[in-house]
Order: structure tokens, then sequence, then C-alpha cells
């Protein structure tokens, strides 16, 4: 799969933003800002998605599979009659941590692709 098929909102410029920034900031509370016990846990950002000419087609991915960055297949079948997966490499989870939106094309399955937008939702 080259670059083309999963990248198109990502400019490649990796920030400066690490791995353990993004972790810190989605699951850990500054104690400064919020000294008692009455603060509430934050919440890591959400991955939601959109797939192009759905048919019934869904997928999952735990922003803790973001932070961890492992390759991983995916299978976006949901409740469509037929399957399509979808490859995250270690570049494509790199993009996610610090860019907000990566696009993905799925396996060819009953004819067809999809393009699956994966868009990593901020905590505020």
């Amino acid at each position: 799969m080259n670059r083309r098929n999963f990248i198109t909102h990502a400019g490649v410029a990796l920030g400066s933003l690490s791995v353990l920034g993004i972790a810190k900031r989605a699951f850990a509370q500054n104690i400064e800002d919020c000294p008692s016990q009455e603060c509430p846990p934050l919440k890591p950002p959400s991955i939601l998605s959109e797939i192009s000419n759905n048919h019934g087609h869904e997928i999952l991915v735990p922003f803790e599979d973001v932070i961890k960055g492992t390759e991983k297949s995916y299978s976006i079948k949901g409740k469509s009659s037929h399957p399509h997966t979808v490859q995250i490499t270690e570049e494509i989870f790199s993009v996610l941590r610090t860019q907000n939106v990566v696009e993905i094309v799925s396996t060819v399955d009953a004819g067809h692709s999809h393009v699956v937008k994966l868009i990593r939702e901020e905590v505020i």
C-alpha cells in the first residue's frame, strides 16, 4: 500500500508532540489545576470514523492502539454482508497521534473497496 492510499490529510510534518505527551494529556489531570478529589477524570480522545459508500461497515480503533502504535489489521465488516479490512501501520498511527485525520483504503471485497477516514476527537 503506498502513501497516497492511506494518508491524505497528513502533512507528514510530524509535530514535536510525543506519544508520552499525548498519553499524559489524555489520561492525566494536572494536579495544580485540580488539587482535590472533586475533579472529574479525563477520558482519552475518541477515534471516530467515516466510511465512504458505506452499507453497514463499522470500525472501532481504541485510542490505546494509537498510543501503542503497533501495526494492526481491523475488520470493517460491521453489519454488512461481506468483509473488508484495513491495515493501520506504525506510520499511520504516528500520523494519527499528531494530526486529526487520516484516510486508509480498505481491501477489495465484493468487487469494491472503501476509504476509511479516522478522526481523532480532542478532549476538551
